[in-house]
């Protein structure tokens, strides 16, 4: 009887923490190739639908996770590419966003990030919805950061195409267009030394406290993403 009930109990907290664990992350989540997903909203607000991919990101709410982005008051909704190349390889990323409503605060729309497992790295190429940057250091101040401004339509979907070099000499590069005219040009240093490949992610995301007390929820769409 004993060795009964400890088996039950055992399996009850494991169906417990595998459903908290799955409320917010989850190793592979299939949309056309397996990608990590991460959302304080919860995984099931990602919404596939063939080539289309819908984040309902839900601002009310943060669902606790084992990268304590509620802790840092990180919001987020994201899918995270397993694949990528090594600094010094050119690039190319293409995707297509409509953001439905231009509401709430900025947020980030599309990063490329050196993936350290464990070791804590911060994105070298972020798209905002409403400005670009790149960031030649690893660390989280304003530092070694050139930054543009655009503006991004709402309503109405946006191609993208993202060419790079990450190079931590003169020789790196990252022209962004998006619906075939260029809103940011940067030659020269593009990333801060690593050893990592180079994942990018989709989604939207409002880091460390910065979404207002009143922050609106967002519907944001994605397709072509290559």
């Amino acid at each position: 009887m004993k060795i009964k009930l400890y088996l039950i109990g055992t399996i009850i907290a494991g169906v417990l923490l595998n459903c908290s664990v799955k409320a917010d992350y989850q190793e592979n989540f299939w949309w056309n190739k397996s990608w990590f997903a991460k959302s304080t909203s919860g995984i099931e607000h990602i919404i596939t639908d063939g080539y289309k991919v819908t984040f309902n990101f839900l601002t009310d709410r943060c669902v606790e996770d084992v990268h304590r982005d509620c802790y840092y008051n990180k919001l987020r909704s994201q899918l995270q590419s397993k694949g990528g190349k090594r600094i010094g390889e050119p690039t190319e990323h293409r995707f297509s966003i409509m953001k439905e409503k231009s509401h709430g605060t900025p947020m980030k729309i599309w990063e490329l990030k050196p993936f350290g497992g464990d070791t804590n790295t911060v994105p070298t190429i972020t798209i905002n919805n409403n400005w670009i940057n790149i960031k030649t250091s690893n660390d989280g101040s304003d530092n070694n950061i050139f930054t543009q401004e655009y503006y991004l339509p709402p309503g109405v979907w946006n191609n993208f195409h993202v060419k790079t070099i990450q190079s931590t000499n003169d020789d790196g590069y990252v022209i962004v267009t998006m619906n075939g005219e260029t809103v940011f040009e940067w030659h020269g240093k593009t990333s801060y030394a690593h050893r990592y490949i180079n994942q990018f992610w989709i989604g939207p995301y409002i880091c460390c406290g910065n979404a207002g007390p009143n922050e609106p929820n967002h519907v944001v769409h994605y397709r072509n993403v290559h």
